[in-house]
């Protein structure tokens, strides 16, 4: 049983990891797709950070076998960017 929630454990981590990259490749991206005024760039910009220092800080914790905090950091970075989109866009 135990093997069983370490594997799933991995398994939505990586997922984790994935999602949050993929949300701040979509947050630098987004400046280009449409003409936004320069203090929406620099939300977005500010977003797309807060998006890259947590993935790189699943990253590490990948590495020391931290899944759950993986986890619980990837819910916590996309609620804090919809909260950072909803109070600056």
């Amino acid at each position: 049983m135990k093997q069983y929630l370490l594997k799933h454990q991995v398994m939505l981590s990586a997922i984790s990891i994935i999602v949050v990259f993929l949300a701040a490749i979509r947050t630098i991206i987004e400046p280009l797709r449409q003409q936004l005024p320069v203090v929406q760039i620099q939300a977005l910009l500010a977003g797309a950070l807060i998006a890259i220092v947590s993935c790189l800080v699943m990253t590490l914790m990948l590495y020391y076998a931290k899944y759950r905090w993986i986890i619980i950091t990837a819910i916590t970075t996309i609620i804090a960017l919809s909260i950072f989109k909803s109070l600056y866009l």
